[in-house]
């Protein structure tokens, strides 16, 4: 993408990285059910479909999205089997993320994304404006996250339901992180911490403290690090500390740069579909 590429040669992009993975960790320590019920990405995965087709359908532009409709699309998305797709539904009606409504033909219902699950959405979009805005001016629709978050996920999910290709398959790196709770919200941090330590120094990690700002398990913490040694994308130090694999890192940075482009396209997208 070339708007990733002109944001992780600024000069300030290792600031922009730090901003963002503070904002990051923020989210998740203001939003403690979300985060332990969303932060992972099949279930974030599932929850923006929702929120996407429930605002195509507010707007007259797609069918009302029930649960067979969703269970489909997730499926052709890669989020996973019927099966799974289903327990993750059940886990968003569960915490009140989602709710179903009545449709006119009383024969099925359609799912309803609930406030708070919008707003954590839209959170994590102003985070990455916020950002993003250290590399260069935005629209000033950057303000209103809100109104960009239905063109944000648009050029989210039609990719994803078009190539059938979740990020972690474009970065494999991002395997240790996937598929667990609290996942990218460490990773983000990790790449925070590391910009502000010299190339190739040890970064040193407070499991105890992240564990509680991510509102997980010191256990769930440790597995992850755990895998992600595993993988190869560092080593780990007495501390404890890591010390990342060049390559591998340079990788991750360059992933973390196409989440930032993501937003400031949507931005743009925004501004330029708004009548005169």
């Amino acid at each position: 993408m070339e708007e990733a590429a002109r944001l992780f040669s600024h000069p300030a992009f290792g600031a922009a990285l730090v901003r963002l993975g503070g904002n990051l960790l923020a989210i998740s320590e203001a939003n403690r059910s979300c985060a332990r019920a969303i932060g992972q990405h099949r279930r974030y995965g599932v929850a923006a479909l929702v929120v996407y087709f429930d605002g195509r359908f507010r707007s007259g532009l797609g069918p009302a999205p029930t649960r067979a409709m969703l269970t489909r699309l997730a499926q052709r998305a890669g989020l996973g089997t019927r099966r799974g797709i289903g327990a993750i539904l059940d886990v968003l009606l569960h915490f009140g993320f989602v709710c179903e409504a009545a449709l006119p033909d009383a024969r099925s219902r359609r799912l309803v994304p609930a406030a708070p699950l919008t707003d954590y959405l839209t959170a994590g979009l102003a985070a990455r404006l916020d950002a993003a805005a250290l590399l260069g001016p935005l629209p000033s629709a950057a303000g209103q996250p809100d109104r960009i978050l239905p063109v944000y996920l648009d050029q989210l999910v039609a990719p994803l339901l078009a190539e059938n290709r979740m990020p972690r398959q474009a970065f494999p790196e991002l395997a240790p992180f996937a598929d667990r709770v609290a996942g990218y919200m460490l990773l983000f941090h990790l790449l925070a911490l590391s910009e502000q330590a010299p190339p190739g120094a040890p970064v040193a990690i407070r499991v105890g403290d992240l564990a509680r700002r991510l509102h997980v398990s010191r256990m769930q913490v440790a597995k992850i690090l755990a895998a992600a040694a595993r993988a190869g994308l560092w080593t780990t130090h007495a501390g404890p500390a890591i010390i990342w694999n060049p390559e591998i890192h340079h990788r991750l940075r360059l992933f973390a740069a196409v989440e930032l482009a993501r937003a400031t396209c949507a931005a743009q997208a925004c501004i330029a579909e708004s009548p005169a």
